[in-house]
């Protein structure tokens, strides 16, 4: 017993001190869930993995989380059984138990067989509303038909019965990667669609309040985005993976497309209100390009913004022709779609290249937020699969200053390697929020488990400490 005093008499002593001198920008805010992070862990029965894919802020400064839960099943345990989850926690990291209402799993909801026969059921992004509600949104397929859907949950979770059908709502042969919601209350997705040439093509959606394709957007709700020579279709895959809002009512989206059957570009488009392409957009409305400066057979945008003032800021990751690494950056654009040479280095005018950190070749973009101040926070994923460094993945936080430099007061010059607790196999950073100017890292960290299987996957909320605490908001 006296051991243990002192160890807690310790631990106060630190913690007193941490609270007493002023922290690193970057680093855990110790004063969020338990020493910084809230970690939503598999009961091993129910639920082998429990990974989130999405977050949001709401007005009261809770977090939602969403993503999917996978529990494998005998004698088969690597079929996929996942079901769409979403969580809750409190400003302060807390679990919000008032939410879901299942005592064995406070602040957390598995929403059960959307799509009949369906082995995947996946939540990719979330959108918040004013009233403490959101817009989830994902796909089905494996068993069932292949969906994008969308969800309308109210602020204890239950899904609204006036949106779609019993609250769910589908787009056919469609796999949604992101969710916003515009000035107007219209439903934006954005991701791919399958079948016909290409057999995958980036599409972007509008949905109105109740879920229903906008019949003003694009004739039927659906915008595709098909490269075509000669009056024919061209047969090269795409995809968007995100979508942003624009003032008056157009749309922003960024992604990939393919040059060749190995070869990805960068991919960003500007609708108007009506589903046409903004010609004064850079390439007539929808430009697929690469920048100079990269010699890349894989680049693409994970996250689009649109700033107050019509500039775009976007994030994305580039691979380089060897496959020997995969490097981040973050760029600028005017409101047309050109380069920003006020951002990023006179080398790469409108582009901020992340340089790697040591031992860590592999870095994939999985967040973007702008702060009120024009600083821009971006979420990766960091490993290295080289055969002389095969540590596991780590969580990745950086910041960069409005025009686009590494902001030294974050991190280690401007970038953060998160810590996780216990063994880490891997950790995989999936999505960022701002709280207040704090940034809320997710992700997600397998660790070793007794018996079959070998791993479990729980799902982490981090808070990082800020030197400022301000409304958020798109500068610019």
């Amino acid at each position: 017993m006296k051991t243990n005093y002192l160890r807690g008499a310790l631990a106060a002593l630190l913690l007193g001190a941490a609270a007493a001198a002023p922290a690193q920008d970057g680093a855990l805010d110790l004063a969020f869930g338990e020493a910084g992070q809230r970690a939503f862990a598999p009961d091993g029965e129910e639920m082998h993995e429990l990974r989130f894919n999405a977050a949001a802020t709401l007005p009261d400064g809770s977090i939602l989380l969403a993503g999917y839960r996978h529990k494998r099943r005998q004698p088969l345990p690597q079929e996929p059984d996942y079901r769409v989850v979403v969580a809750k926690l409190q400003p302060d990291g807390k679990v919000d138990e008032s939410f879901g209402g299942d005592p064995l799993h406070p602040g957390l909801i598995v929403y059960n067989d959307f799509s009949p026969g369906a082995r995947i059921e996946e939540a990719k992004s979330l959108a918040p509303l004013l009233d403490g509600g959101a817009i989830v949104a994902g796909h089905f397929e494996a068993g069932s038909e292949t969906a994008g859907f969308t969800m309308k949950i109210d602020a204890a979770g239950a899904l609204s019965q006036g949106y779609g059908e019993r609250g769910i709502a589908r787009l056919p042969a469609s796999l949604i990667d992101d969710v916003a919601v515009d000035p107007q209350g219209r439903i934006l997705v954005a991701g791919q669609q399958r079948g016909q040439v290409p057999l995958y093509r980036g599409f972007v959606a509008r949905l109105d309040a109740a879920g229903a394709p906008d019949a003003g957007f694009g004739g039927d709700g659906v915008v595709a985005f098909v490269e075509m020579q000669d009056d024919q279709p061209v047969d090269n895959y795409g995809g968007m993976r995100s979508v942003a809002p624009t003032a008056d009512g157009g749309i922003v989206v960024g992604g990939w497309q393919g040059r060749s059957p190995f070869v990805n570009a960068l991919s960003l488009a500007r609708l108007n209100a009506d589903g046409t392409f903004d010609r004064d957009f850079a390439g007539g409305g929808w430009a697929v390009f690469e920048p100079g400066w990269i010699s890349s057979v894989d680049s693409s945008f994970a996250a689009v913004e649109v700033l107050r003032d019509g500039r775009i800021v976007a994030a994305g990751d580039y691979m380089d022709e060897q496959g020997s690494y995969s490097r981040p950056f973050l760029a600028r654009f005017t409101a047309q779609g050109r380069a920003d040479a006020a951002f990023g280095a006179e080398a790469t005018p409108g582009y901020s290249l992340q340089q790697p950190r040591k031992g860590f070749a592999w870095q994939r973009v999985t967040g973007l937020a702008v702060q009120n101040d024009g600083r821009l926070v971006y979420t990766a994923t960091a490993n290295d699969f080289s055969p002389e460094a095969p540590g596991p993945a780590q969580f990745l936080a950086g910041r960069v200053l409005a025009d686009g430099a590494p902001d030294a007061a974050f991190g280690d010059a401007g970038v953060a390697l998160l810590p996780t607790s216990g063994t880490n196999l891997f950790s995989d950073a999936t999505a960022l929020t701002l709280q207040s100017g704090r940034a809320i890292v997710v992700g997600n960290h397998g660790y070793p488990a007794d018996g079959n299987p070998p791993m479990m996957v729980r799902g982490v909320v981090s808070r990082l400490q800020a030197d400022a605490i301000f409304t958020d908001g798109l500068g610019g």
